[in-house]
C-alpha cells in the first residue's frame, strides 16, 4: 500500500493523512476545515481557493485563478490533489464559518412568550460586530413530574400532562395524536410519573409531539437546512442552546 501523505491546514494547524492523490477540498472535509465550494468540487465557482506553502501537488488549470494569484501558489482546493507531504492556507475568502456576525442596523423578530406568533421588536438593534439572537426554536423539551391520580384529583392522564404543561408556559391550546395517548396510561406509571414532553407548534396550537419516560429534555435537536442552487447542507443543532 502507498504511503500516506499528511495535510496540513493554517491557520487551523490541523493535519490530516491521505492517500497520494487525494484533492485538497477531501482532505479538508477529514481534516474538519470548512472550504467554501458552491459548486461541490466541480470546479466551476472558483470559491475554494486555498495557498500552497510547501509540497508537491498537482493542479487543473483555472480560468478561475488570475495570473498573480498563481504566481502565489493559489490553486482551487478541488481541483489539486497531494503528492507529498503539503502545507495549505486557507483564506479568509474560502472560509466556511460556523456563524455570520452581522454589521448593520437591523430590525428582528422573536416569538413572543413560547410558541405564538413572530412580533416585530420595536426598538431599533444596532449590531457592533456582535451576534444577535432570540433563542425560540419551533420544538422544545420539557420535563414534567405529574402528580397520580387521587379521589379527589381523578382527572385523565393526558388532562394531567397539559396541567403541568400550563404551569410552566402559558398554552391555552394544546393537543397530540392517538398513538400518544394510547400508550400514555402504561408509560407515566412505568416512568413512576415522570416524563419529558416534546412540544411543537401547528396551525398554531402546540402540539404534544411525543412523550418519553425520565427527564430527557438535555436531549433535544434538529437539523438546519440550507438548500441552494448546487448543494443543500445540513447542520446537526442543538436546539437547547
Amino acid at each position: 500500500m502507498e504511503r500516506k501523505v499528511k495535510v496540513t491546514f493554517l491557520p487551523y494547524n490541523r493535519t490530516v493523512e491521505v492517500q497520494p492523490g487525494t484533492d485538497l477540498l477531501t482532505a479538508a472535509v477529514l481534516a474538519g476545515v470548512g472550504i467554501t465550494s458552491s459548486c461541490a468540487g466541480e470546479g466551476v465557482c472558483g470559491r475554494c481557493k486555498v495557498i500552497v506553502k510547501e509540497g508537491k501537488i498537482d493542479t487543473e488549470p483555472s480560468g478561475r485563478i488570475s495570473k498573480e494569484e498563481k504566481e502565489k501558489g493559489v490553486v482551487l482546493a478541488c481541483r489539486t490533489t497531494v503528492h507529498s507531504d503539503v502545507v495549505v492556507e486557507v483564506p479568509p475568502s474560502s472560509r466556511l464559518e460556523k456563524a455570520s456576525i452581522l454589521t448593520e442596523e437591523a430590525k428582528v423578530t422573536r416569538l413572543a412568550g413560547t410558541y405564538l406568533p413572530g412580533v416585530e421588536v420595536k426598538e431599533e438593534v444596532e449590531l457592533k460586530e456582535r451576534f444577535i439572537f432570540f433563542h425560540s426554536p419551533l420544538s422544545t423539551k420539557v420535563f414534567l413530574k405529574i402528580p397520580p391520580p387521587t379521589l379527589e384529583d381523578n382527572i385523565s392522564d393526558l388532562e394531567r400532562i397539559y396541567r403541568e404543561i400550563r404551569k410552566k408556559f402559558d398554552i391555552p391550546l394544546m393537543q397530540t395524536g392517538l398513538a400518544n395517548v394510547r400508550k400514555l396510561g402504561r408509560l407515566l406509571r412505568e416512568s413512576n410519573w415522570e416524563v419529558t414532553a416534546l412540544l411543537g407548534k401547528r396551525n398554531g396550537t402546540t402540539e404534544i409531539v411525543l412523550i418519553e419516560p425520565g427527564d430527557t429534555s438535555a436531549k433535544n435537536y434538529g437539523i438546519a437546512l440550507d438548500v441552494g442552487t448546487t448543494t443543500i447542507v445540513a447542520q446537526l443543532v442543538n436546539l437547547n442552546t
